[in-house]
């Protein structure tokens, strides 16, 4: 089963494709969010959640920037963004 990280954009996954290359990770593929927003991350999350039956994965990481936010306004725009698309 693969993993799965989301960036938000071609730089990062490029940057994160690199720094992986040479570890033993497992099977993973990087998908870009083209720009962050809580509409786009929610939309992949909620797409993710749908296809979950066809395309199985077994971690799902989400890489962005801290930019002028604290840490704690990140995490809750993620937690806030991760409980719409999955109703929790």
């Amino acid at each position: 089963m693969k993993n799965i990280i989301l960036v938000e954009g071609k730089d990062d996954k490029a940057f994160i494709e690199y720094l992986i290359q040479g570890v033993d990770v497992k099977e993973f593929s990087v998908n870009i969010l083209e720009g962050l927003s809580k509409d786009a991350l929610t939309k992949r999350l909620a797409s993710l959640k749908t296809g979950f039956l066809k395309n199985p994965f077994e971690k799902l990481g989400i890489i962005i920037d801290q930019d002028s936010f604290t840490r704690e306004e990140r995490l809750a725009f993620i937690n806030e963004c991760l409980q719409e698309s999955f109703d929790i």
